[in-house]
């Protein structure tokens, strides 16, 4: 029965991505052009040799959670350590293997994949929305152009099981898809507790806490201590790198005592997200009218908070941004008010991402390493700040303002 079942699903994923391409072919051979002229051209270097390293020693069947101390990645400042749950690995082996096998660069083969997962999500927006438009919203959002075909970055695949699991809310399969985007990446955490009080039942949170755990397994049982402390604690900082981070180097914390304010500020965030979930859920059930709508916006909602307020994350560390889009297109098709937090959104996720991650990295074809191009960065971050800062202020305003607009409407 399940075989028939994974059959089925695989026939309809085929018929629809046929159907999708077919529909969209005009835009899709402008997206892969992009790609083609873009992905050869630009890469971040550091964080590409790293994936490269950490691809390589995963099909060599090495565990990666273990301080590597390979020359290759020690130049990134750290031990090479892998700090996120296991689910991006298969990937960057996949690539690795590939790569070697035609002869292509890592970097080449590992965005590819970033630009067809890009394709899923649109296709998955288009379902959702039920608008053609949406696709080159997304498609071509330079936010979206920037963070993934340009400079690589994966979390297009959390952002893509967290569609589904937005789709499918109400259904057990949301665990799954929720499951799958807390293995990718420690920015899905955030966002359980709001799929977990609005589906209060035994089902979904074991369905959800096996998968997790599941995936985790094979790594817990080859070094516990290891995958905690890369996973969970050493991560902790990453989550609010610029501020807490900040906090931590002016106050001149060290030893000990780091670890044990981290557990603290997790600690905290964790209370505070739980107690945002259940203040949405409240206000999801006594609305008048309880349909997709009113959950995408109580969902973008809560990610503004959660994402940005809660866990200290905001401009100019941008990843988190692109977390934003994809509710505030689907809220787009049936509120056109969505279109300015849109606009500012774009504008500040390009303006951030090309000043922080491309200074910081260098993305295009120059020497990472090289002194002047490095030290650049340093001499430009007080810059990056103020214009991030800026940037954020005007975009949240516009979020806030749409939000108030929108339901005020609802309410006469």
């Amino acid at each position: 029965m399940k075989k028939a079942y994974c059959k089925t699903a695989l026939t309809k994923f085929f018929n629809d991505f046929k159907d999708f391409v077919s529909l969209h072919r005009k835009i899709l051979i402008l997206y892969v052009i992009l790609c083609v002229i873009l992905i050869p051209i630009s890469w971040q270097q550091d964080v590409y040799d790293w994936y490269f390293v950490v691809g390589k020693l995963v099909s060599e069947g090495k565990n990666v959670y273990e301080p590597l101390n390979v020359q290759a990645i020690i130049k990134r400042g750290d031990t090479g350590q892998w700090g996120y749950p296991p689910l991006f690995l298969p990937l960057f082996s996949f690539s690795y293997i590939v790569s070697a096998v035609i002869n292509l660069p890592f970097h080449v083969v590992c965005k590819s994949l970033v630009a067809f997962v890009n394709v899923l999500v649109a296709m998955e927006l288009e379902k959702i929305a039920k608008s053609s438009r949406v696709v080159a919203l997304y498609l071509f959002n330079p936010l979206i152009l920037v963070s993934t075909i340009m400079q690589g970055f994966f979390d297009v695949l959390v952002i893509f099981f967290i569609l589904l699991a937005l789709k499918s809310l109400n259904k057990t399969s949301s665990a799954a898809y929720m499951g799958l985007s807390s293995l990718c990446k420690q920015t899905a955490w955030p966002l359980i507790p709001f799929f977990v009080v609005l589906n209060l039942n035994i089902k979904w949170f074991f369905f959800f806490l096996s998968l997790v755990v599941a995936g985790l397994l094979p790594f817990l049982m080859l070094n516990f201590q290891a995958v905690m402390e890369a996973v969970v604690i050493q991560h902790q900082a990453r989550i609010g790198i610029s501020p807490w981070s900040t906090i931590v180097k002016f106050a001149s914390i060290s030893g000990p005592l780091i670890q044990w304010l981290n557990i603290c500020v997790a600690t905290t965030q964790l209370v505070l997200i739980v107690l945002l979930a259940v203040t949405v859920r409240g206000k999801l059930k006594s609305s008048n009218s309880l349909d997709k709508t009113k959950i995408f916006e109580y969902f973008l909602l809560y990610e503004l908070v959660s994402l940005t307020f809660v866990y200290l994350v905001v401009p100019p560390v941008p990843h988190f941004l692109s977390y934003l889009l994809v509710p505030t297109i689907l809220l787009m098709a049936t509120h056109p008010e969505f279109k300015y937090p849109y606009i500012f959104l774009s504008i500040t996720g390009y303006v951030v991402f090309t000043m922080d991650q491309g200074l910081r990295h260098t993305v295009f074809h120059y020497n990472v390493w090289a002194g002047p191009i490095y030290l650049g960065y340093y001499h430009l971050e007080l810059l990056v700040w103020i214009v991030g800062a800026c940037l954020s202020l005007i975009m949240y305003t516009s979020f806030f303002f749409t939000f108030y607009k929108v339901w005020r409407r609802d309410t006469q």
